[in-house]
């Protein structure tokens, strides 16, 4: 996993930038890794036993289901950028899991998608490119 530099922010409210911790300025650079459960949230690096309650859900992938270059999309700022690949499996509970990659291969976000189906996942990403294609 690979954490990234990304400026926290003190604003309320769901989505956007990493939150700043308590003592800290707004716009100050923060290590975290973007995990995504419905609503995205991120690891501070220093604080990775939060990875406790990712963990369970990183090991129950079963089967990867296809592996692809998405669709170019500019990063916003101060969030995560989308990535070079995405991996999406088969979780033990049936759900998808969506890993972003860097071009490295390091994962820099963990989805937990709400998407019903991974085949849904891949047509929502549009690959430009498949390494794995779905699996049938």
């Amino acid at each position: 996993m690979q954490f990234l530099p990304l400026q926290c922010t003190t604003a309320g409210g769901l989505g956007g930038p990493p939150k700043c911790p308590a003592g800290v300025a707004n716009g100050t650079v923060l290590e975290v890794l973007g995990v995504g459960s419905g609503e995205g949230s991120y690891i501070q690096k220093g604080n990775e036993d939060s990875l406790s309650r990712v963990l369970p859900g990183l090991a129950s992938a079963t089967t990867v289901y296809a592996v692809y270059k998405p669709q170019a999309t500019p990063a916003q700022p101060g969030e995560t950028p989308p990535g070079t690949y995405v991996v999406v499996t088969h979780t033990a509970n049936g759900g998808p899991l969506r890993l972003q990659l860097d071009g490295a291969g390091m994962i820099i976000y963990i989805s937990f998608t709400s998407a019903p189906t991974a085949a849904e996942i891949v047509a929502r990403d549009r690959p430009t490119e498949f390494l794995v294609p779905p699996a049938t």
